[in-house]
């Protein structure tokens, strides 16, 4: 939620915010080179959900055979996105016309 937040404040993120995930440890070194490059190329907030997704899916024994907990983990973090998609597209409407 740190990256979602840090997108909305700015167009780009500072290198405080990017050192700001290294030192709460919610990012590894590696993890923030990747997201610099992909930055120009979307919403790092859904990299960071789908890399979620991924390690989730890839430490949990047999998760082929658990369609119930891969569609609740899908489900969750389609969740979020669509609750991020909310807060931006609220926060992009122009100001309302005073009332009268």
């Amino acid at each position: 939620f740190f990256v979602f937040f840090f997108e909305l404040s700015e167009a780009e993120m500072s290198e405080g915010e990017w050192k700001q995930l290294l030192k709460y440890r919610l990012l590894e070194p590696h993890e923030v080179e990747q997201l610099k490059r992909l930055h120009p190329l979307g919403v790092l907030s859904f990299h960071v959900q789908q890399w979620a997704l991924e390690v989730s899916m890839d430490s949990l024994p047999n998760i082929e055979d658990r369609d119930d907990l891969m569609n609740a983990l899908f489900d969750k973090v389609y969740h979020i996105r669509s609750c991020q998609h909310k807060v931006r597209d609220v926060l992009a409407l122009p100001m309302p016309f005073q009332y009268f």
